[in-house]
């Protein structure tokens, strides 16, 4: 009784994941027309922030979120490597870069 219980809770996640990449994939997001611009924000460390919108929401996202982005893309080979020297030049920068490029290398070496 309990592995059923289980098994349609799985299947239930199952669909609504499913569901949720299918909603992602229908209502990508663009760039704003004039949307990027430097900000100065006491609060935040973003230096340049993009201008977004899908079908119902104007939003923003930093240039570090999209470098992140970017880092997995080309770990996954979506597209070509960067060369040793950007990436240090990267880092430098935006040291954040550095720990999700050690993650997921740790992740390919697992079983």
């Amino acid at each position: 009784m309990e592995s059923t219980i289980h098994q349609e809770q799985t299947e239930a996640d199952g669909g609504k994941m499913e569901q949720r990449l299918e909603d992602m994939f229908n209502d990508r997001a663009f760039p704003e027309r004039d949307g990027q611009r430097e900000v100065l924000c006491p609060h935040c460390e973003e230096a340049l922030v993009f201008g977004m919108r899908d079908k119902a929401h104007e939003f923003s996202i930093g240039l570090s979120s999209i470098l992140e982005c970017v880092v997995i893309a080309e770990h996954m080979g979506y597209i070509p490597p960067f060369s040793d020297e950007w990436w240090v030049s990267l880092v430098r920068r935006y040291p954040a870069l550095s720990e999700i490029q050690q993650r997921l290398e740790s992740r390919k070496d697992e079983p």
